[in-house]
């Protein structure tokens, strides 16, 4: 991602993704975490899955988490 970040410089990047089974025990069967940095866009999404049946809960992504983030085998 940080490649087409960088490189194509596009307007919105969306990744989707099964975690390893964190978001399962943080929220049980029945709700998937969502994380983001676009509040407008994470709201969106979480009316999107409501009208769909599906519960979506975001995830926060605290400062520590940036800090943690940082390296060379990691992006943001």
């Amino acid at each position: 991602m940080t490649h087409v970040q960088v490189k194509f410089k596009p307007f919105l990047m969306m990744d989707f993704a099964t975690l390893t089974g964190a978001c399962m025990i943080a929220l049980g069967k029945n709700a998937a975490g969502i994380f983001g940095n676009d509040d407008a866009l994470l709201d969106a999404y979480s009316g999107f899955g409501k009208s769909n049946l599906e519960n979506l809960w975001r995830m926060p992504i605290f400062q520590e988490h940036h800090d943690n983030m940082k390296g060379t085998h990691s992006d943001l």
